[in-house]
């Protein structure tokens, strides 16, 4: 794929290539199982407490099930994840 093509460094195209991924998420991962924790990040829940996330646009890559972005979304904040 142009994604493995792109990166340099070979221990990241074998990661990408692994077959483990595709037949996790085709098996179906429940939340809670592997590495979903069902919740939003302590850290992340911490600083919106304390009222220390900045207002605007947020970007959560890789953010599986949503935990964090709906944590992070306000009236005040755009988030994509």
């Amino acid at each position: 794929s142009t994604i493995i093509r792109r990166l340099s460094n070979p221990s990241q195209v074998d990661e990408l290539a692994h077959n483990r991924w595709i037949d996790m998420w085709n098996a179906g991962i429940a939340p809670g199982e592997l590495f979903d924790v069902a919740s939003t990040s302590p850290l992340l829940l911490d600083l919106i407490k304390k009222n220390l996330v900045p207002k605007g646009r947020a970007l959560v890559p890789g953010c599986g099930r949503g935990y964090d972005v709906t944590s992070l979304a306000t009236k005040d904040r755009y988030v994509l994840g």
